[in-house]
C-alpha cells in the first residue's frame, strides 16, 4: 500500500490517533488532523506530530474544535481512532464524499508480515490478551501485544517480521471499520450487552463483533464460546474451522473442565493440561478466559506443556479484581475494568466473603436490575457514585443499603466504615469511568492511592 503523497484524514488525535499520524508521515502521506477537543487541549499530541513531520509542516493540518475538514484536496483515506463513532460529523462527511473509512487495526494489517490472533467480546478481552500473548511468546521467538490493551497495532508494523505472532485486543469501536484485517486466530469470549449507548440493540453489537470473523478462510480458526447461547450461534456461519472452549461441559474440540482439571480435545485425542488450583485468577470468569487462551494457543500450534506453562506464569493484571492492600482486617480489590453490568456481575461471584461494593460512573444503558439476585446476600453495603448512581440506588436500593458520595476518596473512607474484619472492599463500577476520569486506570489508580492513604491514616 503506497501512502507517499497521499491525503489521509485522522479522526481522534488520542493515544491511537498520534501514532497513526506519526506512522503516515513516516510513509510520506500528508495528513489532516481533526478532533473535537481545541489546540491547548492537545498541546501535547500536536507536538509529536509536527515532530515526526520534521522540517516540513507543509505535510500537516490541523482542523480542530468540531470543525469540518471541508478544504484540504483530494482525500484517498480516512483513519478513524477507536473511540470516535462512525456518526461523528467528520466521518459522515468523508463517507458523503466516497472516501472510505476504516480503522487504525486495518490500516495496520496491511502492512503486517506476521500471523495475528485476535481477541474480542464483551469482557475479559485484555486479561485473555495479555495470556494469549505469554502463551506464544513459551512457543515463539518474536511476539507482540497489542491493540486496545493499551499499545496501538501500528506501533508494531516497523517491529515485526514474517516470524512474529501478535496477540491483539479488538473492541466492537475497532471491528466496525475493518475491512481487509483477517486474524488467523479468531476469538470471541463471550456477548452481553455492553456499550447499549453506541448501538441501538444487541444485534446491532453483535453484528460488530461477528467482523472479527468476516475474511477468516478455511485455513484459519475461530475459537468460541460453547457456553455463550449468543456466540455458539455464530457458528455455523463461520467458514474457518472452529475450536470452542467451555466450562460448564465437555466440547467436541477445543479445551474444556473435567474432573477439576483442564482437558485439551483435539482430532488426536483428549489429555490434560492442568489442574483448576493451579490457576491464579479469582473467579469462574477467569476459569474460562484460560479456557479461551489455552483452545487460542492449540489453535496457533503451541505445545501443551509450554501452555500450562504460561497459564500457571499468569498472574491478575492490574485493574482486574487486583488486591491492593488490607486494612484493619478489610481486603481491598480493584476491578476498574469491569465497566459494564455484566462484567461487575463476575467479579461479584468472585468472592465468598462479604463485600462492600463501590459502583457508579457513566451509564452505558445498562440494566442494573439484573445484579439484584447477585447481590442478594453477597453484598453488605453499596458505595455509589458519579452519573449513575441514582439509577444504581433506584435498581438496587430497596435491597440493600447503599451511600451516594461524591468522589472515590470518600468512596473509600464510606466503604471501610461499613465493612467489618474479614469483608471485601470491592471496585466493580458497572460503568464507564469518563464522567470523572480520564479512562478506567486512572480511576483504578485513583483508588489504589485512596486505599494507601486510609492504611497511612488507620496505621498512625
Amino acid at each position: 500500500m503506497d501512502l507517499a503523497s497521499k491525503s489521509i484524514l485522522v479522526v481522534g488525535l488520542g493515544r491511537t490517533g498520534v501514532s497513526v499520524a506519526r506512522f503516515l508521515l513516516m510513509r510520506g502521506a500528508n495528513i489532516l488532523v481533526t478532533d473535537d477537543k481545541n489546540e491547548p487541549e492537545l498541546s501535547g499530541q500536536i507536538g509529536q506530530v509536527w515532530a515526526a513531520a520534521g522540517h516540513d509542516s507543509s505535510r500537516v493540518k490541523l482542523c480542530l474544535g468540531g470543525t469540518l475538514p471541508l478544504q484540504f484536496g483530494k482525500l484517498v483515506l480516512v483513519v478513524l481512532s477507536p473511540g470516535v463513532p462512525v456518526t461523528h460529523p467528520s466521518v459522515r462527511w468523508a463517507v458523503a464524499c466516497g472516501v472510505p473509512v476504516i480503522s487504525e487495526i486495518e490500516l495496520a494489517y496491511r502492512f503486517l508480515k506476521g500471523r495475528t490472533v485476535g481477541i474480542t467480546g464483551s469482557n475479559g478481552k485484555t486479561t485473555c490478551t495479555a495470556l494469549i500473548g505469554l502463551i506464544l511468546a513459551k512457543q515463539y521467538r518474536k511476539t507482540f501485544v497489542s491493540g486496545n490493551i493499551g499499545v496501538p497495532l501500528i506501533d508494531r508494523v516497523e517491529a515485526e517480521d514474517e516470524t512474529c505472532w501478535h496477540s491483539i485486543e479488538l473492541s466492537s469501536f475497532q471491528l466496525e471499520t475493518v475491512d481487509q484485517f483477517r486474524p488467523n486466530v479468531a476469538v470471541l469470549l463471550n456477548l452481553t450487552p455492553d456499550h447499549m449507548d453506541r448501538y441501538k440493540d444487541m444485534k446491532a453489537y453483535q453484528s460488530a463483533k461477528s467482523r472479527i470473523f468476516a475474511n477468516q478462510r478455511q485455513d484459519d480458526v475461530a475459537v468460541l464460546n460453547a457456553d455463550d447461547a449468543r456466540v455458539a450461534s455464530m457458528a455455523a456461519a463461520l467458514r474457518a474451522r472452529v475450536l470452542w472452549f467451555g466450562r460448564q461441559r465437555p466440547v467436541c474440540r477445543g479445551a474444556f473442565v473435567k474432573d477439576a482439571r483442564i482437558f485439551i480435545r483435539t482430532d488426536d485425542g483428549e489429555a490434560a493440561l492442568l489442574p483448576l488450583s493451579d490457576i491464579r485468577l479469582r473467579g469462574d470468569h477467569n476459569v474460562e478466559n484460560v479456557l479461551a487462551c489455552t483452545a487460542a494457543g492449540v489453535a496457533a500450534q503451541v505445545e501443551p506443556e509450554r501452555i500450562a506453562e504460561a497459564v500457571r506464569d499468569f498472574k491478575a493484571m492490574e485493574h482486574r479484581l487486583e488486591q491492593v492492600e488490607t486494612v484493619a482486617g478489610v481486603a481491598f480489590f480493584n476491578d476498574s475494568k469491569a465497566t459494564n453490568v455484566d462484567a461487575a456481575a463476575k467479579a461479584l461471584q468472585a468472592f465468598r466473603e462479604p463485600l462492600v461494593v463501590i459502583m457508579g460512573g457513566r451509564d452505558k444503558g445498562a440494566d442494573f436490575a439484573t445484579l439484584r439476585e447477585i447481590a442478594k446476600g453477597r453484598v453488605r453495603h453499596l458505595v455509589l457514585l458519579g452519573e449513575a448512581a441514582p439509577k444504581i440506588q433506584s435498581a438496587l436500593g430497596a435491597q440493600i443499603a447503599a451511600s451516594c458520595v461524591a468522589d472515590m476518596r470518600a468512596a473509600v473512607r464510606v466503604a471501610f466504615s461499613m465493612a467489618r474484619a474479614g469483608d471485601i472492599v470491592l471496585l466493580a463500577p458497572g460503568c464507564a469511568s469518563f464522567d470523572m476520569f480520564r479512562d478506567y486506570q486512572e480511576r483504578g489508580q485513583v483508588f489504589k492511592a485512596a486505599v494507601c492513604e486510609l492504611k497511612e491514616k488507620n496505621a498512625k
